[in-house]
């Protein structure tokens, strides 16, 4: 099978790139398919080959493949698809990340109730109950509408320090939400899919149901969404600050 290939050199590719901090991470985004993104975290050290089939089922077909450490993928790409080079920048967590008029925490709580120190840290798990009062001073759990219009800002699904989950925000304020399952209601893990949980504060409007508001993402459609849930699951939590 003959392939036509168009090589980038990373170390080229840097050089075109503004110089970085120490806490910016350049990455690439791919919409596989036109349907899901895929992100994943580059070094100078890491490739990226563009390169058509010829021959076999694939006659004709353009792909990328890119190779970050000992990882590689490849991916068939079409004229709908589109690939992004961004820089992802850990915030101080202090100040959050302002996305659509509120200010997001840029990692989960800990069991102490203090912020972890990475954002693709996952954190501890809570019921609804537990999680309503466990944000820090001057931080409160999000609303349902804030989800919604967080989802609103934009998102796609990725790979922050070899955690997948999903990112938020437009394209120069973008938080990071690790998908690291939940505790079901008899106390254990569910983590077989990558999915993530995050409590709001919000209730459904009879409380005698026992159901919350959360926000659930995926790899898949719809990617994220809010929905209702017994209030008994053990979530994450992001917090916002308090107006």
């Amino acid at each position: 099978m003959k392939k036509n290939r168009f090589f980038i050199s990373l170390a080229f590719l840097f050089v075109l790139l503004p110089c970085i901090k120490a806490q910016e991470m350049q990455q690439i985004k791919v919409y596989d398919g036109g349907k899901y993104p895929y992100s994943t975290k580059l070094s100078i050290t890491d490739s990226i080959t563009f390169f058509k089939y010829f021959g076999g089922t694939y006659e004709g077909v353009n792909c990328i493949r890119i190779k970050t450490g000992n990882e590689e993928k490849t991916i068939r790409i079409s004229g709908i698809d589109s690939i992004t080079f961004f820089t992802f920048t850990v915030p101080n967590n202090s100040t959050g990340v302002l996305i659509n008029d509120v200010i997001w925490a840029t990692c989960n709580l800990n069991s102490s109730g203090e912020f972890t120190n990475h954002p693709s840290v996952s954190g501890t798990y809570n019921t609804w109950q537990d999680a309503l009062n466990k944000c820090p001073s001057g931080w409160r759990l999000p609303t349902e509408s804030e989800y919604k219009s967080l989802i609103n800002a934009g998102t796609f699904w990725g790979e922050l320090d070899g955690v997948t989950g999903r990112f938020f925000g437009n394209d120069y304020q973008k938080v990071f939400f690790p998908a690291a399952g939940c505790l079901d209601l008899d106390g254990s893990l569910y983590s077989s899919t990558p999915v993530g949980n995050y409590w709001s504060n919000t209730s459904d409007n009879n409380t005698s149901t026992g159901l919350a508001w959360h926000l659930n993402l995926g790899k898949g459609l719809p990617g994220a969404v809010v929905r209702l849930i017994n209030i008994n699951y053990g979530f994450n939590i992001r917090c916002v600050k308090e107006e």
